[in-house]
């Protein structure tokens, strides 16, 4: 069996994902166990890099901006998060958690 089941169900286990990872882009740092970090490592990843595969779409490619957008929402399930994520809103001065991570890998 791929990866940890934290003793818990699958919907639960889906559920922790998504609230650890709403967490730590809404503020940035959490304190958490580390088997819980590390199953919502990968998870936070990939979306930090649909949100920046987004935003290189942005200007050129309109529909593909909005699938990346709705994609990520639909694995947050958090509006404020996805527009801090994305830089739109009130973060549009900032650039937004992805635009911080464009030069890197990932």
């Amino acid at each position: 069996m791929r990866g940890r089941h934290l003793s818990r169900t699958a919907s639960h286990r889906k559920a922790l994902r998504q609230n650890i990872a709403n967490s730590l882009l809404s503020y940035g740092r959490i304190i958490t166990t580390l088997e819980k970090a590390k199953e919502t490592k990968s998870f936070a990843e990939k979306i930090i890099t649909t949100a920046k595969k987004g935003l290189m779409k942005k200007d050129t490619d309109k529909p593909g901006y909005v699938h990346c957008y709705r994609q990520v929402l639909s694995s947050l399930r958090n509006a404020e998060v996805v527009k801090k994520l994305f830089g739109e809103g009130q973060w549009r001065e900032t650039g937004g958690i992805a635009q911080r991570y464009m030069n890197r890998n990932g």
